[in-house]
């Protein structure tokens, strides 16, 4: 699951928990509706933070709050590495061994 994800899923279960509706959560957050089921929308692959925070605000709990729940706790690493080869982002050592090379002496 990603962060995008894992912020979907918490605010549904928030909403499950309070009985609450998205219309609602629009509501008391003062965002339009659209806002929320936009989030929602699965096809959606970004959230904005300022929508999270007007959103938290309406429920009023903290961001830390909001994040701080197992939703988060266990997400997928977002950058995945290309290939594992012990150099730094998965560049291959002989790339490393040219520009070494190349550089000029002191």
């Amino acid at each position: 699951m990603g962060v995008k994800q894992a912020v979907v899923l918490r605010f549904q279960n928030i909403c499950k928990e309070r009985r609450m509706t998205y219309n609602e959560l629009a509501s008391v957050s003062g965002v339009t509706a659209s806002s929320v089921y936009s989030m929602m929308d699965p096809t959606r692959e970004n959230v904005s933070i300022v929508l999270i925070r007007k959103l938290c605000d309406g429920l009023e709990i903290t961001l830390s709050t909001f994040f701080n729940s197992e939703e988060f706790n266990s997400l997928d690493q977002e950058i995945k590495k290309i290939c594992n080869t012990g150099t730094p982002f998965g560049v291959p050592v002989a790339f490393f061994r040219y520009i070494t090379d190349a550089a000029p002496g002191p």
